[in-house]
């Protein structure tokens, strides 16, 4: 059985951050959504049905943080998964997105897709979805 690709939303509005995570993720095998700001994120969420899931930098320009779009995630039924990062520490818990997983920039490309892939086969899983699964 072929497996789809599956498609990333990055969320960074800083362009070359942006720009070499998309480009890391497209290498490992990952189709890639590119959004500098929240407003072009829930553009790209509301336009794409199907987005597997969603790296997000915390603060962004347009009064729409990355927090905000994982709490939009989580409202969705917490079935993307939502990976939340920053130069700083931030408690997801405490900001009512305990299902988000948090990484401090910088981070090593191994630990990035090592953490992508466990939540999306933690998704898969819940879903009854082998295809999704790793091998």
């Amino acid at each position: 059985m072929t497996r789809e690709k599956q498609c990333l939303l990055v969320v960074e509005d800083e362009l070359l951050i942006r720009m070499v995570l998309a480009q890391t993720l497209e290498d490992a095998g990952y189709d890639v959504i590119e959004a500098g700001n929240g407003l072009e994120a829930i553009a790209a969420i509301a336009g794409d049905a199907r987005i597997d899931a969603i790296i997000t930098d915390v603060d962004m320009p347009g009064g729409i943080s990355g927090l905000d779009i994982a709490r939009m995630a989580k409202l969705a039924g917490g079935i993307i998964p939502v990976l939340v990062m920053s130069g700083r520490e931030h408690d997801l818990s405490a900001a009512g997105i305990d299902e988000a997983d948090f990484i401090l920039k910088p981070c090593r490309t191994e630990d990035l897709l090592s953490r992508l892939a466990d939540r999306l086969e933690g998704v898969a899983a819940r879903a009854g979805d082998p295809s999704r699964m790793r091998a």
